[in-house]
C-alpha cells in the first residue's frame, strides 16, 4: 500500500461514507491536508491533518476499509502525519478517537500518544478520549 498526499476530496468521501455512516459527514475538506492508500489501483485507506495554530497539528478524521484492517496502515498513517507536523514546524500532535476503538488506542499508544483531557472538549467527553504528542 502507498500513501499519496491528494485533493481528491470525492474519493475520500467515498470511502468516509462507507467507514463513518452513522457519524457526521466531513464539512469542508480543504480545511486539511489528505492522503490516500491506494494497494493494487484500489483506495483502501485516507488520513488528514490539520494546522491548528503554530504549535500543534490534529490528526483528523482517518479511516481503513475493512479488507485491509490489521496490517498496520493506521500506524503508517499516523507516523506520516506526525512527518508532516513535524516539518510544518508543529511541536505536539493532538487527536481524539472514540472509547470503544481498541485498535486507533492501541496504535495511538505504541507511537508515544498520551490521553489528556483538553480544557475544551471538542467532541462529546463521555464517548470520546483525547490524546496528544509532543
Amino acid at each position: 500500500m502507498k500513501l499519496f498526499q491528494t485533493e481528491q476530496y470525492q474519493r475520500i468521501a467515498a470511502m468516509d461514507a462507507v467507514l463513518f455512516r452513522d457519524d457526521h459527514p466531513i464539512e469542508d475538506w480543504t480545511d486539511n491536508i489528505w492522503w490516500i492508500g491506494i494497494e493494487n489501483g484500489k483506495d483502501v485507506a485516507y488520513c488528514g491533518v490539520k494546522r491548528l495554530d503554530e504549535e500543534i497539528a490534529y490528526l483528523s478524521r482517518a479511516g481503513v476499509m475493512a479488507s485491509h484492517q490489521g496490517k498496520g496502515i493506521q500506524k503508517r498513517m499516523i507516523r506520516k502525519r506526525l512527518e508532516w507536523a513535524k516539518a510544518a514546524g508543529c511541536n505536539w500532535a493532538i487527536t481524539d478517537t472514540v472509547h470503544n476503538n481498541p485498535a486507533s488506542v492501541n496504535s495511538l499508544i505504541s507511537l508515544g500518544f498520551r490521553q489528556f483531557i483538553p480544557q475544551y472538549q471538542w467532541k462529546d467527553g463521555t464517548v470520546t478520549l483525547y490524546w496528544r504528542k509532543k
